[in-house]
């Protein structure tokens, strides 16, 4: 009878570092493993090190509470450390912590315990900026009022109680952050290593040892993926409990592999009671890892044969969760009627979606916010990268995922390889060496935790999706208890795709610099996480928060400015203004800065505005916020200094062009219902109409003249007429308004504001009968070569004028000196355009 094959999760053969001869190790062999090894221990530290200072980095460039739903964690962190019990959320009656309130306290707990020592007794909410912009948009970043609160000089590095505490707060999430990165390298170690620091090979060829330092760094780079994406940096520093959630999900994975790779025991049982217990009582998400471990209970009792386990087991586990959580969910039950207490939770959020999205509407509309903040949304997820970063981004899950293919497939075959060859052993017949390049996992323990993190992953996402189905929840985060396994996933995945390149270049068994090739794909996503970890907080997060710094009036360089010199409310003088850009067009930011400067302290917090006006003075576009988008309240501006102060202000899309437009810049009461503009006084005592020159509004695309009467008549060598639009052909009525339209071409800059007159001629007297002059809608000192200008006018016929054929004249003349510009194709300097009957019977 053939005996049945056993593949067992141990090496098939010696490690690489065991010599030719009796597998005991070599001189070399201790070497090269004890290079391994220091290189190992150290790529840790330094990873651990950098996390660190990166999240001390991003925990002071970031103000306190301006992090996602910081105050309201920190609400609850106050109310347990002051009172010495949890909150209640009530319908109805609005506390500061919100909806957080009926989060399990965990987080909070440890906080208020290391908060003790503090007097947070006098904790208020402090003002907030009306003008924030809470919105995910790449354009808020431009707009400023970033802040959701208005922050002192000074903030960061105060020793006011509430501040200390809101960075220890911060720090234990970071804490939390370092033992997660920690966690994700040892679960690495447990898949691509042996517990004797043996690498899952299964020979000892050259190529072969390169894998044995490949798995290595690739559990390093496991640990570095997470370690600097931005956003983990910028959660793993803020007040919540997203980041102990994520430390706690490592934790239970890397018990559950130990369970898959050796075997459960009754430590085990209670290593995963304590932490699913723990995590109970730290955020819901983490009840899903439940059915998760009991799988990985029942296979192990499976595969065992030890039944009686999966009752110990699940006793052990069950019992701690019971007590260490089952106390949060009775008072739920108790309180709300609802153990989870997700019915509160979601009343304070204005109750579940209704109706509710299905998964193709948030397919289309969700998931994009939700890789966004995946990668990087700082401040409470309005402050982006440039786009093309987040498309650069976006290519990683399909690279990572064909790298994943690929090593099922180069696992399946290597399984296969080792199957035969045990088969030929044991019949006695000679086999040869097994040529296929080896696997960068060999045991079938080793990819049975691969599949559990991608079972783990799988469940977090589907979860998440029927949250957002519920309640609007496209934050990245909440998929960051899944990110120890999208960490190793991602390595091995690339990993495995550069093997795959690389032998795709010789059929002959590969050279042992192929291990290497396989380390290019992680290393330059490690490289490019970390180069944008570094710049995040410099270019995007201090960009968004800092504070323009006041100076003198005297280092003012006057001369640049336009001066104005307005005093508003007897307290706030606007010194003078910039215009940054010399045209705008529709969809694009007119960024406008004034030059504030207080006359005495301030008490109200005065929002400022620009209003752009059209030529009919209504409003095109215009920018409220608080001095320096929302971080220089009124009330904060010391007296005497001066404030440069950029407004960005948007021009629709659909807006009018070309026009001149107009600026009127002025303060007003937020508070105050009407929200009045306080009077402008000039340096003469004088109130005045804060309203000056703007600049052109051009279009995006300049029109195509169809006239219906063409023509080609230069003036200047400045302006063609290229035709008119006139529909009295028969002949007019005394008292009518006619309409005629003009269609300009400009050959050269006018540079100055030229009047057209249209002037109705007797040509018996060469008197003028009716017309006017006037500059056009748009001024032509903002005509530029190849504009095409739509001119439109009314002519009005009086209405005692005789009837009589009479000349329609035009031309062009400067306002200064009254010159006129020659005709080039004629002469003189005034066209006739054509004749005009006029007929008090016509019935046109």
């Amino acid at each position: 009878m053939k005996q049945a094959t056993k593949i067992s999760d141990q090496p098939a053969s010696s490690s690489p570092h065991s010599s030719a001869v009796g597998g005991q190790p070599s001189a070399i062999g201790h070497r090269r493993s004890f290079v391994g090894h220091r290189f190992e221990r150290y790529g840790l530290i330094v990873i651990l090190t950098a996390f660190t200072i990166l999240g001390l980095l991003y925990d002071f460039t970031v103000p306190v509470f301006e992090k996602p739903d910081e105050l309201k964690h920190f609400a609850v962190i106050q109310y347990i450390q002051t009172h010495h019990q949890l909150p209640v959320v009530r319908e109805g009656v609005y506390k500061p912590w919100d909806q957080e309130g009926t989060q399990p306290p965990l987080y909070h707990i440890l906080a208020a315990v290391a908060t003790s020592w503090l007097d947070l007794s006098d904790f208020q909410e402090p003002p907030r900026n009306p003008h924030y912009a809470d919105d995910r948009s790449f354009v808020w970043r431009e707009r400023g009022n970033n802040n959701l609160y208005l922050h002192p000089p000074g903030e960061t590095w105060s020793t006011n109680p509430v501040v200390l505490a809101a960075h220890i707060a911060r720090w234990l999430s970071l804490l939390a952050g370092v033992a997660t990165v920690a966690l994700t390298y040892f679960l690495a170690r447990i898949i691509f290593v042996d517990g004797d620091r043996q690498p899952s090979a299964p020979d000892n060829r050259p190529s072969s040892f390169i894998i044995h330092y490949s798995l290595f760094i690739i559990c390093l780079f496991s640990a570095a993926l997470i370690a600097f994406i931005p956003q983990f940096l910028h959660v793993s520093s803020a007040i919540t409990n997203d980041s102990l959630t994520v430390t706690l999900s490592a934790a239970a994975l890397v018990v559950l592999a130990l369970v898959i790779k050796r075997g459960g025991s009754i430590r085990d049982a209670v290593l995963l009671g304590v932490i699913l217990g723990l995590g109970a009582i730290t955020k819901l998400s983490m009840l899903y890892l439940w059915p998760v471990t009991g799988l990985v209970i029942l296979y192990d009792v499976y595969r065992r044969r030890a039944w009686i386990d999966l009752l110990k087991f699940g006793a052990i586990i069950g019992g701690l969760i019971l007590l260490l959580a089952g106390w949060w969910y009775w008072r739920n039950w108790l309180l709300y009627g609802d153990p989870t207490a997700l019915a509160a939770h979601l009343l304070y959020r204005g109750g579940a979606l209704d109706p509710r999205p299905t998964l193709t509407e948030l397919w289309r509309t969700e998931i994009v916010g939700l890789e966004l903040s995946f990668w990087a949304a700082f401040g409470a997820g309005q402050i982006l990268l440039e786009p093309w970063l987040y498309d650069v981004l976006r290519w990683i899950k399909y690279i990572a995922l064909a790298g994943m293919i690929i090593g099922v497939i180069r696992f399946v075959g290597s399984m296969r390889s080792t199957i035969h060859h045990q088969q030929s052993v044991d019949s006695g017949q000679p086999s040869a060496v097994n040529a296929r390049s080896p696997s960068f996992i060999i045991h079938p323990s080793s990819f049975i935790i691969l599949c559990l993190l991608t079972l783990w992953t799988a469940i977090v996402f589907l979860a998440l999706l029927r949250w957002m189905q519920i309640t609007p929840a496209s934050w990245g985060r909440l998929l960051f208890p899944t990110l120890p396994a999208l960490g190793i996933l991602t390595a091995w995945g690339l990993a495995e795709l550069g093997y795959f390149v690389a032998s795709l270049r010789s059929h002959s068994p590969q050279p042992p610099f192929y291990g290497l090739l396989s380390l290019l794909l992680p290393s330059i996503l490690v490289a490019m996480l970390l180069s944008l970890s570094i710049i995040a907080p410099f270019r995007y997060i201090r960009t968004a928060y800092a504070k323009t710094p006041l100076v003198d009036e005297s280092q003012l360089a006057l001369d640049s400015l336009i001066q104005v010199d307005w005093v508003y409310a007897d307290a706030l003088r606007l010194i003078g203004y910039t215009i940054d850009r010399p045209a705008i067009k529709p969809g694009e930011w007119l960024p406008v800065t004034l030059y504030w400067q207080a006359v005495r302290p301030i008490e109200p917090n005065y929002s400022a505005f620009v209003h752009v006006l059209n030529p009919a003075g209504e409003s095109i576009a215009q920018a409220n916020s608080y001095p320096d988008g929302g971080k220089w309240p009124t009330s904060m501006l010391t007296p005497g200094q001066v404030l440069r102060d950029t407004y960005h202000v948007f021009i629709p899309p659909d807006a009018a062009a070309p026009v001149a437009t107009r600026l009127a810049m002025g303060i007003f009461d937020f508070d105050d219902p009407a929200r009045a503009a306080k009077p402008a006084v000039n340096s003469a005592g004088e109130v005045i109409e804060p309203i000056v020159d703007g600049v052109p509004l051009l279009p995006r695309q300049w029109p195509k003249l169809t006239p219906a009467h063409p023509l080609v008549i230069d003036f200047g060598g400045q302006i063609r007429l290229i035709g008119y639009d006139w529909i009295y052909e028969a002949g007019i009525k005394p008292g009518t308004q006619v309409p005629i339209t003009f269609y300009w071409e400009t050959l050269l800059p006018p540079g100055q504001n030229l009047n057209l007159f249209i002037h109705l001629i007797d040509p018996v007297t060469q008197t003028q009968v009716a017309g006017f002059d006037g500059p056009p809608r748009f001024p032509t000192q903002y005509w530029q070569p190849r504009n095409t200008i739509i001119d439109s006018r009314t002519l009005d016929i009086p209405a005692d004028l005789p009837t009589g054929t009479y000349e329609l004249r035009i031309g062009w003349y400067n306002l200064d000196d009254f010159a006129r510009l020659p005709l080039l194709d004629g002469e003189g300097d005034s066209l006739t355009l054509f004749e005009v009957d006029v007929n008090r019977d016509n019935s046109d």
